[in-house]
């Protein structure tokens, strides 16, 4: 550990709480979180619940759970520089240029996407 926190500690103390975030948590299945959305799944024709992956396997590619509400907080924070510099915004929602002059759907952190004609920012996580 670089910063002598767990990864679920430095996102809350730098992440999480920096940009409002209040209802966003790195999953730990052994606690209990607060008005924790169920997750369902369909199985040979029925709808069930669906379980919590072990978060030791999804790590950071998908362990943050969030709701509408704090997501509407981070894209602020993000675009009235709380969080990131203005410079490492626009690297990381520009598409990255190959060296034969095409563009990659990728920035530095984010997929840009074209969806109806309009810019799409976006990572699915998992």
């Amino acid at each position: 550990m670089v910063t002598g926190k767990t990864y679920a500690d430095y996102l809350q103390e730098n992440i999480f709480s920096k940009a409002g975030l209040h209802n966003t948590y790195y999953m730990d299945t052994s606690k209990n979180i607060p008005n924790i959305p169920q997750g369902y799944s369909k199985f040979d024709g029925k709808l069930e619940k669906a379980n919590l992956q072990n978060v030791n396997t999804i790590y950071a590619s998908g362990a943050i759970m969030s709701n509408a509400d704090d997501l509407f907080h981070w894209h602020g924070a993000l675009y009235n520089n709380e969080l990131i510099i203005p410079a490492l915004l626009t690297k990381a929602t520009t598409p990255y240029r190959f060296s034969d002059s095409t563009n990659s759907e990728y920035g530095s952190g984010w997929f840009i996407e074209n969806l109806d004609g309009s810019k799409t920012i976006e990572h699915a996580g998992s």
